[in-house]
């Protein structure tokens, strides 16, 4: 629009000027418009047919790959092993005995003692090489026809005594038991003639054939439960204690209990009592 301003200046007089409204007619080179038809070359749009390039998106078939997850496997390989000895391993002079491992990394039973000892605590656990071992179990045989021994104290974790384990022990006086003790094996305080009390803790429900027998000195026997008594006892187990011993057991079922000790070797003559 500036540029036909511009032409009417050459006859500002002549009010054909404004007949040359006719050269407005100029702009019907509206013709140029049609060239706005070369965009018929809309064939040129054609190209945006390139999209169908967007297939490469099957790239996102590469994210398949973090179907790596074995990595999560590796782990598996860390499965904690047990730590500490073997089972079957020695363990000696450690908390003035020696023992030997029943379960790895976790127990032991207790073997005997580093030296002549008269008095013998059985520990409740022990510590060594930076692993700590329950004390379960006394092995058979630990102290057998030892002739110095005066009192054993039995740890709190000790759940059985092996046969024979105190047996001929003739110079034994105590034993103080473990609260957890559930089993004494066979011929345990076999004829351990300077023996003179038996307390059996609540814990106990297998006593062994002979396990006091010709403990010819103990006086005073107390079982704290009945369970004990309707447990499994073996034959002759009290038998040759005194003969007129004092045994403290439960007031319930107390004629069956009297009768069930009786077979198991307990003297005929012996006193019994209530709890």
């Amino acid at each position: 629009m500036i540029k036909a301003t511009g032409g009417a200046a050459d006859s500002p007089g002549t009010s054909q000027t404004p007949g040359t409204s006719q050269t407005p007619q100029t702009p019907g080179t509206s013709q140029t418009p049609d060239t706005p038809q070369t965009p018929g070359t809309s064939q040129t749009p054609d190209i945006p047919q390139t999209p169908a390039a967007p297939q490469d998106p099957q790239t996102p078939d590469t994210p398949q790959a973090p179907g790596t997850p074995q990595i999560p496997d590796t782990p598996q390989t860390q499965t904690p092993g047990t730590s500490g000895l073997p089972k079957g391993s020695a363990i000696k002079n450690v908390s003035g005995g020696n023992f030997k491992v029943t379960e790895a990394g976790k127990s032991v039973e207790f073997t005997g003692t580093a030296g002549s000892k008269t008095t013998v605590t059985v520990p409740d656990v022990i510590k060594t090489g930076g692993v700590t071992y329950k004390v379960t179990f006394i092995a058979s045989n630990a102290f057998k026809n030892n002739k110095k021994i005066k009192k054993v104290t039995i740890g709190k974790n000790v759940q059985k005594i092996g046969s024979n384990a105190f047996s001929g022990c003739t110079k034994l006086k105590t034993v103080t038991f473990g609260a957890k003790v559930k089993t004494i094996g066979k011929k345990a305080f076999y004829k351990c003639k300077a023996l003179t009390e038996l307390i059996l803790p609540a814990s106990v429900r297998t006593i062994g054939a002979q396990a006091f027998s010709g403990c010819s000195k103990v006086k005073n026997v107390k079982i704290k439960s009945y369970a004990t008594v309707t447990g499994s006892i073996g034959k002759k187990a009290f038998s040759g204690i005194y003969k007129k011993a004092v045994v403290k057991i439960p007031k319930k079922n107390f004629s069956t209990s009297k009768v069930i000790l009786s077979a198991k070797g307990m003297p005929s003559k012996a006193v019994y009592k209530k709890l």
